[in-house]
């Protein structure tokens, strides 16, 4: 729907196109429901420290007890290095108890490679897809967002969060404490294909990032496209990422 049918054929006008997509309606099916592979990466440097770290492992426990048998997690820690704690785990009682103490055992340590966390948890996304591939593939990053090591510009971030989509491995961000940086999470999230999430306590973002793993699972349209037709002299700007 656009807000005016005609332009001044001199150019310098503006119009304003609001596009609306209706899926089509899919009965549920249980049965039909993917598994899900998530990479939990977890920001564990020393600006994490206190209660912000306790609030990603609190959430990163209500994952675990939240997935599904069949569901595969891979968990990374970051600072100024990057640890895969857990890789490519299937989630039955064994893999859940493998998983709680790999949280468990997390604590801070050093500066932030936000960008080296991503790239690990994506690598453990990746390397879990091949093994399994009718699952449903995202990373999920906790963090504060203060990076100082690494890569810090968000468009080079942008462009490996939009390959790794690509690749059906999709990235969604959760911005921990009250202060925390909108940049590279924000990057991450938008040309990752996922989201990002705005929560300050604990059972705010357990309660966030279990939403969408709970959407996750009933995805059944993805990578819509719309297509404007008009003039080479006409430029396009899209006002809203989503």
């Amino acid at each position: 729907k656009a807000d005016r049918l005609f332009a001044w054929r001199r150019g310098n006008s503006f119009r304003y196109v609001v596009c609306n997509v209706k899926t089509p309606k899919v009965e549920s099916n249980e049965e039909e429901k993917r598994s899900l592979n998530i990479a939990l990466v977890i920001d564990a440097s020393g600006s994490m420290q206190g209660y912000p770290l306790q609030a990603a492992k609190d959430t990163a426990l209500a994952m675990v007890e939240r997935l599904e048998d069949g569901d595969v997690l891979s968990i990374v820690s970051f600072a100024e290095d990057s640890i895969a704690h857990l890789s490519g785990q299937v989630m039955n009682e064994e893999g859940r108890r493998q998983a709680e103490n790999a949280i468990m055992s997390l604590t801070t340590r050093g500066m932030t490679d936000l960008a080296g966390g991503w790239f690990l948890g994506a690598r453990e996304a990746s390397s879990a897809m091949e093994l399994h591939p009718e699952h449903l593939n995202q990373v999920i990053l906790l963090s504060d967002g203060h990076a100082n090591r690494g890569i810090l510009e968000p468009d080079i971030l942008a462009t490996h969060a939009a390959e790794m989509r690509g690749r059906g491995v999709s990235t969604s961000t959760v911005g921990i404490g009250e202060d925390y940086s909108i940049t590279q999470l924000q990057a991450l999230a938008e040309s990752g294909g996922g989201r990002m999430h705005d929560a300050q306590f604990s059972h705010e973002i357990a309660e966030v990032v279990l939403a969408e793993l709970g959407e996750a699972r009933a995805i059944f349209a993805e990578d819509i496209r719309v297509v404007l037709d008009g003039p080479e002299t006409a430029a396009v700007d899209i006002l809203e990422s989503y």
